[in-house]
């Protein structure tokens, strides 16, 4: 396996005048003419459990970095399979409410200005696809690791929201 290398470069950004822009993302320029997106407003899903937990801390640790909005998003769905493929009731919408609540706390604990909390009553992967069609710039969602028979029978909610998303998506292990 190749070495992976990565440098810091002290650059300044200067954003491109509207007419400079692209039509879908703002770009800013650095020194050197190099180009790059800036983001704005991020959506992450949120369920409370360890990866949900991970992939609001890297959505956090991004709005921090680009002074982004972030929309914690949580799903309420009547059945879920656990990772061990059995089927549970899922959370109540009050429940929905309260998990949305909790990572919003979170998200504004850790410094975050503009934060908003979503419950829907849809799938976690039509929620996701469908609120991020209202302008985000990215999608953070986590990948839950599940047996070859589960994928086939349920699906991938990441690979649902990679597949459908108009915007960027990234996938936190």
């Amino acid at each position: 396996m190749g070495e992976i290398r990565t440098e810091t470069l002290e650059t300044e950004a200067v954003v491109l005048p509207e007419e400079r822009r692209g039509d879908r993302v703002p770009l800013c320029e650095l020194a050197g003419g190099t180009r790059t997106a800036m983001i704005e407003r991020i959506l992450v899903g949120y369920d409370g459990s360890d990866l949900a937990e991970k992939a609001l801390d890297r959505a956090c640790d991004l709005a921090e970095h680009y002074g982004a909005s972030l929309t914690i998003l949580t799903a309420v769905v009547d059945r879920l399979f656990r990772e061990d493929g059995v089927l549970t009731p899922a959370l109540d919408e009050e429940k929905g409410r309260e998990l949305a609540a909790k990572g919003a706390r979170k998200a504004r604990g850790r410094g975050i200005a503009e934060v908003e909390e979503l419950t829907s009553l849809d799938s976690p992967n039509d929620a996701l696809v469908d609120v991020a069609g209202d302008g985000f710039d990215l999608v953070e969602v986590g990948h839950r690791s599940r047996s070859p028979l589960a994928e086939l029978v349920l699906g991938s909610t990441a690979k649902r929201v990679v597949d459908h998303a108009p915007c960027s998506v990234l996938v936190v292990r």
